[in-house]
Parts: C-alpha cells; sequence; structure tokens
C-alpha cells in the first residue's frame, strides 16, 4: 500500500510553517518577558523547534520527491499553477540560478547542513549548505513558494 504522499506533505508543512513564522514574535516575547534563568525554555523555544522543523523540512523533500517520480509533479503541476521558482542556487563563482522543485528536494535532501533565516515574515527561508561545495555554495528555499505549491496538492 503506497504512503499518502500529499496528506504526509500537508503535516509536515505545518510544521514548517508554524516554525517559520512564529520563531521571531516567540523570540521578541522571551526577550521582553522573561529575564534570567531561563536556559530550558529558550532551549525549548530555539533548539527543538528548529530541530523539528528542520527534520519535517527533509521529509517534505523527500515525500515530494517520491511523488515528484509517481506523479511528475515538476513537469506537470508546478507549470500549471504558476509556480515553478522555489528559490535560489548560488553557485560557487558567485552567480546565483532560480531552483525548480526537483533542484529544491535534492539540495535540501543532500545537504550538509541547513540553516533557517526567518527574521523576515514576507519571506522566511531554509538554507541549505552542500557537502561538496565544488558546484554550488547555498540554496535558499523560499518558505512561501513551497506552501504556495503545496497547499495546490489535494489529499
Amino acid at each position: 500500500m503506497p504512503l499518502p504522499y500529499t496528506k504526509l506533505i500537508h503535516e509536515k508543512l505545518s510544521v514548517i510553517l508554524t516554525f517559520a513564522f512564529s520563531a521571531e514574535p516567540i523570540e521578541s516575547w522571551l526577550k521582553k518577558y522573561f529575564h534570567g534563568d531561563f536556559k530550558f525554555l529558550y532551549k525549548t523555544v530555539n533548539e527543538i523547534g528548529s530541530f523539528n522543523a528542520l527534520s519535517a523540512f527533509v521529509e517534505l523533500a523527500a515525500f515530494l520527491r517520491l511523488l515528484d517520480d509517481a506523479d511528475k509533479l515538476s513537469s506537470q503541476n508546478a507549470g500549471e499553477i504558476g509556480i515553478t521558482d522555489f528559490g535560489r542556487i548560488v553557485k560557487k563563482d558567485g552567480t546565483v540560478d532560480r531552483l525548480n522543485l526537483r533542484d529544491m528536494t535534492n539540495k535540501i535532501i543532500h545537504a550538509k547542513t541547513w540553516r533557517w533565516d526567518v527574521k523576515n515574515l514576507e519571506g522566511p527561508k531554509l538554507i541549505c549548505v552542500p557537502n561538496d561545495p565544488e558546484g554550488w555554495a547555498a540554496a535558499e528555499v523560499d518558505i512561501s513558494s513551497l506552501a504556495a505549491f503545496c497547499g495546490t496538492l489535494a489529499h
């Protein structure tokens, strides 16, 4: 029995969006109201939330990749709904290319490390750093574009 990919994608996207759009307001709230020794509260907010969202991102990328293999999403749906740009790839020489669906899943899955850029609520991103930086220096995944695309997938 195949996995319900789109349902799983939406579950993972929910975790990612919750973190991406709440991290900055929660950080402001912590700084305003919690002074002193609240290291476990800070750990809960800064480490656990980030880790869970990152795990969800890697899983979502894997499910998207499996769904793309089965349904050819990267050649059909992305273009049909007008979402073909999921961020950007910064190459080693400094040039920049757009990040398509298939490249996005590859960059997320094969990254050595990841970091969040959630300061700007208009455009939160996941930054992927490669294992082998010969071909590319970083990939910036636009969370809003990813959400728009995933939001078109029925489950």
